[in-house]
Order: structure tokens, then C-alpha cells, then sequence
């Protein structure tokens, strides 16, 4: 305390040096005195650790609840953008570096961020026949195999975009000797969303030209497009896997979608709030995905038509049929 009291005497006060300066003599309170309830009965209607835990989660969920939906923007968008620490950059932020060419329709590109350093791998599957006007960017977890989607996707003629997203960090002792690591740095589930949104920016701003897009997310990485979608500009249709997750469930969030601070802003719900209100399908939600949420703020702007989800997972002919429907 005595160097920060030389410190602001030099600066706001014209003291010529900065040396500390010395506390004059306090009397501090004795323990008695700086006890709240030091001698008197606690209060009646007093919450233990738990219950404050209940009642704060049950008052950010109202909050959730009244801003719904015309004051999600200034209210939630900070807090979701602050919780994924992920945005949506412009052309002349990627640097793009096409490595390899599969055969004369399809080339393995890699994009970063200039100022980030991160890395996504992309192949790009172009029409033999013409120009493509529209694209379907499929998304799907590291490790799991799309090639029966992809293959009938290329079929339909339109341009292809598989991204291969952040598979998880090489250096795990290293990050388990840091402590709080999440403080300061993106979880795994949250470099996932940055690389859908680089993918996104590329695809719209650079290949196509415009906002003609169709994003598919497959199995667990449906929750991470969803995820991007709350901070992509208007994209045609976003389909995604709910891959069955509980919405409801706080472990769920922890083992499933890590990402520290976006239950409070909003999780799904303010996802699909801020997004462009394109039409949006949710598929395998199972009984715990809550869907009906997501479907009243349809509701309440109107767009009731654009909003689907069901239980079942769809097919592969189903999920092609919806992302090439004009």
C-alpha cells in the first residue's frame, strides 16, 4: 500500500519522486466490532451456501426470461462474444494457404487468423459443371467420418466446405500445471466455435460473395454451429445434430460444452436470439434438448415456419434434401 501511495502522490499530486510514503498510526476495529452479527441473532429469512447458489441461478434465468426478445441484443450479446471469446473476422484478417489438391475438383486449404496464430483445415469440393452460387459447410467432430454426406452433397452440384475444427490441445501437462487456465485462454469446445466462424468468413466473404450459405453440423459439433451462429451474420439455413444434450443439466455443460461463463449468457437460447432468424432446423434432441425454447422466439418474431427440431436424428437423404432446398 505505502509504493501505491507514492505512486499516485507523483502522479496526481506533483510529488516530485515516487518513494513510498509511510502509513501514519490507525486503530484498527477489534473482531467483535467488524462481525456483522457479533452478538445479535442472525436474520430469519438468511441463505446458507446453496440456497444463494439457487436463488442467483434462479434470478438469471428470469433475467434470461424478461429480455426475451427484443433486449437480447444489448444486454446478452457482450456477455455471449465475452463467454466464447470467439468473433467473426473479415476477409483481410485470413491469411489463406491452399496446400494440396485431392483431384481437379477438390483442394485442401488452411486458414488463420493474422493476429491469432490458430489454424483450420478446410477441403473445398467445387461443381465440375459451373459456378457455384450457394455452399454447404458441413461440420463435424474430429474423428468422425462424414463421407456419405459429403459424397451425396457434391452430387447436388452446389460448393462443399468440410471443416476440420480443433481437435483438442497437445500440451495437456503443461495446461494442467496452469492454474485457472480458462481465465485467459479458450477451452477446446470454444476454439471449435472460432474455427466455424473462420470457415464461415472465408466461404462467405472470399469463395462466394455473399451470404448463400447452408451450415450443417453433424453429431456433437451440431452444438458448436449453433453456437456460431449467434455471432454470424445471415447465413440461408443452419441444420444441426442436438447430438441429445440436457440443456437443463449443469454437468452436461461441464463435461459436454466447457465453456465458462456461457450458461449465464444465455447458452442456445441467446444463439439463436441474435442470429439473423434464418430458417433453422434442430434434429435428434432426444427428450433432454430444449427445443420448445428456441421455437418461442420463432414465435414471437413471427417466423414460426423457419423453426423445426424432432427427436429422431435425420437421415443422410434427409439432411441433404433440407441444406440443398432452394
Amino acid at each position: 500500500r505505502e509504493a501505491v501511495y507514492g505512486w499516485f502522490a507523483h502522479w496526481f499530486k506533483g510529488r516530485t519522486e515516487t518513494t513510498p510514503i509511510k502509513e501514519r498510526g490507525v486503530s484498527v476495529s477489534s473482531l467483535p466490532e467488524l462481525l456483522v452479527f457479533f452478538g445479535r441473532p442472525r436474520p430469519a429469512n438468511e441463505l446458507n451456501e446453496e440456497q444463494l447458489i439457487e436463488a442467483r441461478v434462479a434470478a438469471a434465468k428470469q433475467q434470461l426470461i424478461e429480455a426475451q426478445p427484443t433486449d437480447f441484443q444489448t444486454k446478452f450479446s457482450t456477455a455471449f462474444q465475452g463467454a466464447l471469446l470467439a468473433t467473426y473476422p473479415k476477409a483481410s484478417e485470413i491469411s489463406v494457404t491452399t496446400n494440396e489438391a485431392r483431384f481437379p475438383q477438390a483442394a485442401v486449404t488452411e486458414l488463420s487468423r493474422r493476429t491469432a496464430g490458430d489454424r483450420v483445415r478446410l477441403t473445398v469440393y467445387r461443381p465440375a459443371a459451373k459456378a457455384a452460387h450457394s455452399a454447404v459447410m458441413v461440420v463435424a467432430p474430429p474423428g468422425q467420418t462424414t463421407t456419405e454426406l459429403v459424397e451425396a452433397l457434391r452430387n447436388t452440384k452446389q460448393l462443399v466446405v468440410q471443416v476440420e475444427v480443433f481437435a483438442d490441445f497437445t500440451n495437456q501437462a503443461e495446461i494442467q500445471r496452469i492454474k485457472f487456465f480458462t481465465t485467459y485462454n479458450r477451452t477446446a469446445a470454444a476454439n471449435r466455435v472460432q474455427d466455424i466462424l473462420t470457415a464461415l468468413a472465408y466461404t462467405q466473404q472470399t469463395l462466394l460473395g455473399n451470404s448463400q450459405v447452408t451450415l450443417l453440423g453433424v453429431g456433437e459439433a451440431g452444438l458448436w454451429c449453433l453456437l456460431a451462429r449467434g455471432l454470424a451474420p445471415r447465413l440461408e439455413r443452419t441444420i444441426v445434430d442436438a447430438n441429445q444434450f440436457d440443456t437443463a443439466s449443469d454437468d452436461a455443460f461441464v463435461r459436454r460444452l466447457p465453456i465458462p461463463g456461457l450458461r449465464r449468457a444465455g447458452d442456445f437460447l441467446t444463439a439463436v436470439t441474435l442470429a439473423p432468424l434464418t430458417p433453422l432446423v434442430i434434429h435428434n434432441t432426444g427428450d433432454k434438448f430444449n427445443a420448445a425454447a428456441l421455437a418461442d422466439v420463432y414465435h414471437r418474431l413471427g417466423r414460426v415456419q423457419d423453426f423445426r427440431a424432432q427427436a429422431e436424428p435425420l437421415s443422410v437423404a434427409r439432411l441433404v434434401a433440407l441444406a440443398t432446398t432452394q
